[in-house]
């Protein structure tokens, strides 16, 4: 689709689609109390008394960003009659609060990779180049994407709420197919090397602690792969014209 106009079937589709994603925001803050309230005791008895370190503060921000991000995402699709102004930077705050978190996960694993390396400091100079020299690409195709992207009022104000306009061509979705590629490539080269290391220093090493280090750590990026191959496949293949940042 060249121009802007929103059709009748985008219309219906937009509001099929905001009508789901709020079903799924709150299932994921449903997930996310669940999983505070179940782990807090833990947290309590191990992560507050331990010494202050960067492991320490990554957990930190990455478990607490999260109660700032999901509540925020369901004020943004569920409210309605937003300014056009004030959807764009809801939009803006949301998503880059969500790579943020991304980004103090990930770097959690990496710390994870310099210590099964024995903290070795060849690892850490290409965990340090690798982590920094993805996350600034990831967010230069992010700020490109964010430059590209427009909204306008809505076509049903009772109904949809915030709004972006359908691209004028497929620029937008293959930035968000890259920028989904990008932290996919990055999760892949972390379990590359997490599982490398492990087959060569701990093989032997017959410890229940370390098998379910490992066991946890594959669903962990099965899980981060599927949302990213999701991402891609439907940024790629969906409904031409109209933007599907499953991100948000």
């Amino acid at each position: 689709m060249s121009g802007r106009a929103l059709t009748p079937e985008l219309i219906f589709a937009s509001a099929t689609r905001q009508k789901i994603t709020k079903y799924v925001d709150v299932a994921a803050l449903a997930l996310l109390v669940v999983d505070y309230l179940g782990t807090l005791e833990a947290e309590v008895a191990y992560m507050w008394p331990a010494e202050l370190s960067a492991a320490k503060v990554l957990f930190f921000l990455s478990r607490y960003l999260a109660l700032f991000d999901v509540p925020l995402a369901i004020y943004y699709h569920t409210s309605l009659g937003l300014p056009v102004r004030t959807c764009q930077i809801l939009f803006s705050v949301e998503t880059t609060s969500l790579l943020i978190g991304v980004a103090f996960a990930e770097a959690i694993l990496f710390l994870r990779v310099y210590a099964l390396s024995g903290r070795s400091k060849k690892m850490m100079v290409w965990l340090v180049f690798q982590f920094f020299g993805v996350h600034v690409a990831e967010f230069v195709v992010y700020i490109l994407f964010l430059r590209n992207l427009q909204f306008g009022p809505s076509p049903l104000p009772t109904v949809i709420g915030c709004t972006p306009l359908p691209p004028k061509s497929q620029a937008l979705n293959i930035q968000l197919s890259a920028l989904f590629g990008l932290i996919l490539a990055n999760e892949l080269a972390i379990l590359l090397m997490t599982f490398t290391i492990g087959l060569m220093k701990y093989r032997n090493l017959r410890s229940p602690l370390m098998r379910i280090f490992y066991r946890d750590g594959f669903f962990y990026f099965l899980i981060l792969s599927a949302v990213s191959a999701g991402n891609i496949t439907v940024d790629l293949v969906g409904p031409v014209g109209t933007i599907r940042p499953l991100l948000n």
